[in-house]
């Protein structure tokens, strides 16, 4: 039974790879980068096209770093 299961799973990985889709885990942003791109005065929605991310993930770091700079907090 579980081999079977494994044969599927390894059939529709190779049909997903043949189809060009990226598998594993999304690259992590690096923090410091999107730091700088604001710094520099670029917008959320172009540091994200520049770093291939979402908005949303681009807007949760500077949040983050906004939050830690007013509380002084840093982790």
């Amino acid at each position: 039974m579980s081999n079977k299961i494994s044969e599927g799973t390894k059939k529709g990985l190779a049909r997903a790879r043949a189809k060009g889709v990226k598998l594993g885990t999304p690259r992590q942003i690096d923090h410091r980068e999107v730091l700088m791109l604001r710094a520099e005065g670029h917008a959320i929605h172009s540091i994200a096209k520049i770093l291939g991310a979402s908005q949303a993930a681009v807007g949760k770091i500077l949040a983050r770093a906004k939050k830690m700079i007013l509380t002084g907090k840093f982790e």
